[in-house]
């Protein structure tokens, strides 16, 4: 039993790690960096949520989120956890918001920041932050970075905690049993 729990310990800390090492580059790089791996970030989690949730069969839940399944988009990822309940309106709403600036950044060449009109009003239209806003003046960057942030940790502590309520694979009926 020690050694579980050393173990978990030891996967607790690696992801500390983890984590600290992105927030360090997250917050460092370019607009387009910071765009892109925020988002690949928030695509991961919520793949780890969706798996934690998902009846406890590996191989078929990694063939449903991978790359190139029903769920293996980030934008299928966002709208699956949205109707499975697993997250809120408000991060639905802002996740699409994330995809979009992602998208933009990873498809314009060259030039565009975070000051741009279009990624700038996607920036101030997050809400993950909202009752926050008024009490800082936040550039458009520092508004996609903070709402990346609180919703990547938010999800971070719901892939733990929906494991309770992971789908259980039903028991089939012998169809005698219908005939009864």
């Amino acid at each position: 039993m020690a050694l579980k729990g050393k173990k978990s310990q030891d996967e607790t800390l690696v992801k500390s790690k983890d984590f600290q090492g992105f927030l360090d580059e997250f917050q460092k790089e370019t607009d387009r960096s910071t765009a892109i791996i925020g988002a690949a970030f928030l695509d991961e989690h919520l793949k780890q949520l969706l798996a934690n949730f998902m009846v406890d069969d590996s191989n078929e839940v990694k063939q449903l989120l991978s790359q190139e399944s029903p769920l293996g988009s980030f934008g299928a990822r966002i709208r699956a956890a949205y109707c499975l309940g697993l997250i809120s309106r408000q991060y639905f709403e802002s996740l699409k918001l994330i995809k979009d600036v992602r998208n933009a950044f990873a498809h314009q060449l060259h030039g565009l920041t975070f000051e741009n009109k279009d990624v700038a009003d996607a920036c101030k239209k997050l809400q993950a932050l909202q009752p926050l806003k008024s009490r800082f003046a936040q550039t458009p960057r520092q508004m996609f970075v903070n709402s990346a942030t609180f919703i990547l940790m938010d999800i971070s502590v719901r892939a733990l905690t929906v494991l309770q309520k992971r789908r259980k694979i039903p028991n089939a009926p012998h169809v005698q049993e219908f005939f009864v």
